[in-house]
């Protein structure tokens, strides 16, 4: 048995068992440095509705959802796990130990710096905001001062979260994990629902043809999902690294939710991703650029587009059979135990 200065006794005979929690809650656990990262994390969020770039003459404007999304997902995504990883370790409930939280911080954010300088070096525009004759000349584009805003929140988010993993307080912060009493360990069902979900990302949004698109009097060309619908792609593979998690955790006993919850959070992603990949079929995001507004162009889909729309609902259809599964088992159970006892 071995205490550990403001943490419960831990008894470090049988390590398989082990789960630290720290008593002390609060804004005590959370480092200068940390606050430097939720102050960035603010920032960035606020920064990515703000306007980026002016481009060409006309001084058409951009923010970063609609101009660079792919760098706003990532911002985003940024703040929010600093913001989330904030919460959990000031309520004394973070899955990781404070070094690595600080870690994860300080990496995402500096992968959130290197794309924005990127898209800050290199505008990923022709002569257009969006789809509409992407192949024009370059025009001049200038850096609003929303970008740099949403630099610095980058910068502060990676400064912050190295800074606090090599701080006194992450250095004495340990982990705590939430593992549920009731484990479902890896069913079919949740074995399906991860390759689907994996299936659904790959064949629809890593690479593969989603559309062919004829801009204009030009050639059709084909665009894959990730290019033509960035927040979609980025949606669809949050969600699939999320459910990919789930049943992980529950593979290794290790599952923060009942059985039946995590078949039910699984539902609720493979919906999610099933209704956005049926939305960007319906409504593909390409239109006309031309003073008249016509909607010229149209979206051939391609059978990849279908393949990740059927594994999505394979997915989705995964989830709820392991609620079923689930509650078929509990029904069972409660049988025998009334069979048990008459």
């Amino acid at each position: 048995m071995t205490t550990i200065e403001g943490c419960q006794p831990v008894d470090t005979t049988n390590t398989e068992s082990i789960q630290v929690r720290s008593t002390e809650g609060g804004a005590a656990q959370l480092s200068p440095a940390f606050w430097v990262a939720i102050a960035a994390a603010v920032l960035q969020v606020t920064a990515i509705s703000s306007d980026f770039y002016a481009v060409g003459e006309s001084g058409s404007v951009a923010d970063a959802w609609f101009g660079i999304p792919h760098t706003a997902d990532l911002i985003l995504g940024s703040a929010l796990v600093t913001l989330v990883l904030a919460g959990l370790t000031a309520a004394a409930r973070s899955p990781m130990r404070g070094r690595n939280v600080g870690l994860v911080i300080g990496v995402i954010g500096l992968l959130a710096t290197a794309q924005l300088v990127y898209r800050m070096v290199l505008p990923p525009f022709g002569g257009c905001l969006t789809f509409v004759d992407c192949t024009a000349a370059r025009q001049p584009v200038e850096l609003l001062p929303g970008i740099w805003f949403g630099l610095v929140g980058c910068l502060g988010a990676t400064l912050g979260g190295f800074g606090h993993a090599v701080s006194q307080r992450a250095r004495s912060t340990s982990a705590s994990f939430w593992v549920a009493d009731e484990q479902a360990g890896l069913t079919p069902a949740l074995a399906t629902s991860a390759v689907a979900a994996m299936v659904a990302f790959v064949v629809g949004y890593a690479g593969f043809g989603f559309y062919v698109v004829a801009m204009g009097d030009s050639e059709p060309t084909e665009w894959s999902g990730w290019l033509a619908s960035p927040h979609t792609s980025s949606l669809i593979l949050v969600l699939a690294l999320a459910t990919v998690a789930l049943v992980w955790a529950a593979a290794r006993g290790r599952s923060p939710m009942a059985a039946s919850a995590v078949g039910s959070t699984i539902a609720v992603l493979g919906f999610a991703a099933a209704t956005r990949i049926l939305y960007r079929i319906v409504v593909p995001p390409f239109y006309s650029g031309r003073p008249d507004g016509v909607f010229a162009e149209g979206a051939e889909i391609q059978l990849t587009a279908w393949v990740a729309l059927v594994a999505a609902v394979v997915w989705l259809g995964a989830g709820i059979a392991q609620v079923m599964m689930q509650r078929d088992e509990v029904a069972h159970e409660a049988d025998a135990a009334v069979g048990g006892t008459a």
